[in-house]
């Protein structure tokens, strides 16, 4: 394998690389790109539009019957499983919105009931997502929260040597998913923390 170095940069044959792996090594490397956004994409536009975005695919076998390649047999099984993907997605997308339409309501609810306790002068509880700490988290909320529990996991924050014993690992996951119950978009969600982390800074800083 010829390794050059050229402007400061290590370049590496990709090509030979994979064929020097063992087949345990390749299925692990493997495993790990199939994650990459930026792979998934380029496989997806393969499958549905049968080219990446700069023009390249992976082997057909053109209008063999029988897929013979995996890009053929991906295209197939998608193209047999279609109607059950689409009728799940509904599904999903139909209990989604069942469940955020009642919890709009019961936002709406509260809120009149809260404005009838500040007309009468009256002192109740405010209302509060944690009393729905069981409802479903899901769509982009569920993969931001998964994706930031990965990369806890990954830095090692749930692991005893780190501070506090693993702990801020978990209690960053916990606030991650009161913002994902929430349903706060990115933006709404950074300014969230945003003014927290002023009040807990000023707090810090003047005791106020």
């Amino acid at each position: 394998m010829e390794i050059r170095l050229e402007e400061g940069k290590l370049l590496v044959p990709v090509d030979e690389v994979f064929q020097s792996l063992s087949d345990e090594e390749l299925r692990g490397l493997v495993d790990t790109l199939a994650c990459e956004d930026a792979i998934i994409v380029a496989v997806a536009a393969q499958i549905l539009d049968g080219w990446t975005e700069m023009e390249s695919h992976g082997a057909k076998s053109g209008t063999a019957p029988v897929p013979r390649t995996p890009l053929d047999r991906a295209i197939r099984e998608v193209a047999k499983r279609s109607g059950e993907v689409a009728k799940e997605e509904i599904e999903r997308l139909v209990d989604q919105l069942k469940y955020e339409i009642q919890t709009q309501g019961e936002y709406t609810s509260w809120a009149f009931d809260l404005s009838s306790w500040v007309d009468a002068g009256m002192i109740g509880p405010r209302p509060s997502i944690l009393d729905h700490k069981d409802a479903p988290i899901t769509g982009e909320h569920e993969t931001r929260h998964e994706i930031f529990k990965r990369r806890l996991k990954e830095m090692g924050m749930y692991e005893p040597s780190s501070d506090y014993g693993g702990l801020i690992g978990r209690w960053v996951e916990e606030l991650s998913e009161i913002l994902a119950m929430q349903r706060h978009s990115g933006v709404s969600a950074q300014t969230t923390i945003g003014l927290f982390v002023h009040l807990m800074e000023e707090y810090n800083n003047d005791g106020v």
